[in-house]
């Protein structure tokens, strides 16, 4: 699609620092992405990767072209 644009970050979340995440004292997640840029990506975005052990992997976000959330895979 037209405008798309995609950015890639690794995460290494385990379980302890992910639970303020779900206790709501942190809302979004400032992440460095492989293209250089730093990104803020709400955190809710990320429940369904979380496992027991945390959240760990590496990402493909997709972005429209006012920057608005399209999709979020893992990819390793």
């Amino acid at each position: 699609m037209y405008g798309l644009k995609k950015f890639h970050f690794a995460l290494r979340i385990p379980r302890e620092e992910l639970m303020r995440v779900y206790t709501g004292s942190a809302q979004h997640l400032v992440v460095r992405c492989e293209e250089g840029v730093t990104l803020q990506l709400d955190a809710s975005h990320l429940r369904s990767f979380t496992t027991l052990s945390g959240i760990y992997g590496r990402f493909e976000l997709v972005v429209n072209a006012e920057n608005r959330f399209v999709s979020l895979k893992q990819i390793g």
